[in-house]
């Protein structure tokens, strides 16, 4: 209603557009708003209504600045341009990026903050998700199902956390269905799994799952499907220390201990798996389970 208006633009000018590919660059936005340290770039199209500091959009699709990452959605921003303080409440009809624009959106977001590796898990691989999302982008509970191309799926109710560290956190509920474990831990040993679990994982530099009253229905492992299984403990990069109880038709048996994976045989060259474990075993068919040469 007054030019004087734009001198606190966020807060009071109204916006009111059906947007058509627009590119918007926060850095630009820091001119007006002030006190915001992120370097997102997006291109928009959809109806907008109010404020930057109180907008909302219905139907918008976003893209990433490399247009890898896309979004169809309704959504509520509260606390733009301050990104670090802003409430957002998305309803997601359709996403789809990979791990790599993942990564690089969060070091946008948090420049000054240590580069993130989400990047490495996964490279390359789509990422469909169809859901929710609340609370900050730094700290975003979603709810909703995660499917791929070639890794399965997964059905979560998860808090995602970005660490000042720079490390990526997950804490919450999440069933899968066919997911490539193998892929996702970059990791020859590990197959397929379907299960429900709670679980905390971490990715930074390495990849850190802890497994929380873990129930499967199928865990592939050295070229066998596990099946009846329940697991505790921790899954990383390189090991697992945990307990497995086994009631699988090839295996009747109770585990406490560790694997460690793909070590390195300097004198053969060659990779190979090392264990040390207690176990306590009924039953095992070693020529089902891959496990007698």
């Amino acid at each position: 209603d007054d030019f004087n208006d734009f001198n606190d633009f966020c807060s009071k000018v109204v916006l009111s557009s059906d947007l058509d590919d627009v590119f918007l660059d926060f850095r630009t936005l820091a001119y007006y708003g002030g006190l915001m340290d992120n370097e997102l770039k997006l291109h928009l199209s959809g109806p907008v209504t109010g404020t930057i500091s109180n907008l909302a959009g219905k139907d918008m699709k976003v893209e990433s600045g490399t247009g890898r990452s896309t979004i169809e959605m309704d959504f509520n921003l509260n606390g733009l341009p301050k990104t670090d303080e802003t409430i957002a409440s998305v309803q997601l009809k359709e996403a789809s990026t990979d791990t790599r624009d993942i990564a690089r959106i969060l070091d946008e977001l948090s420049p000054k903050s240590p580069k993130s590796t989400l990047w490495k898990i996964a490279p390359g691989e789509r990422l469909n998700f169809k859901g929710s999302l609340d609370g900050m982008f730094e700290d975003m509970v979603a709810f909703g199902r995660l499917t791929t191309e070639r890794m399965g799926k997964a059905d979560v109710d998860i808090i995602c956390r970005l660490e000042e560290s720079g490390e990526y956190t997950i804490d919450g509920h999440v069933s899968t269905e066919n997911l490539d474990l193998g892929r996702i831990a970059g990791s020859e040993s590990l197959g397929r799994l379907d299960c429900e679990s709670g679980v905390s994982a971490t990715f930074g530099e390495k990849m850190r799952i802890e497994i929380d009253s873990l129930d499967v229905s199928r865990l592939g492992l050295l070229g066998y499907d596990y099946s009846a299984l329940s697991v505790q403990g921790v899954l990383t990069d390189d090991d697992f220390n945990g307990s497995v109880t086994a009631r699988d038709p090839n295996l009747d048996m109770d585990f406490t201990g560790g694997v460690s994976f793909m070590l390195k045989d300097e004198r053969r060259d060659r990779l190979y798996d090392k264990y040390k474990f207690k176990l306590s075993l009924n039953n095992a068919n070693l020529d089902e389970l891959k496990l007698d040469s």
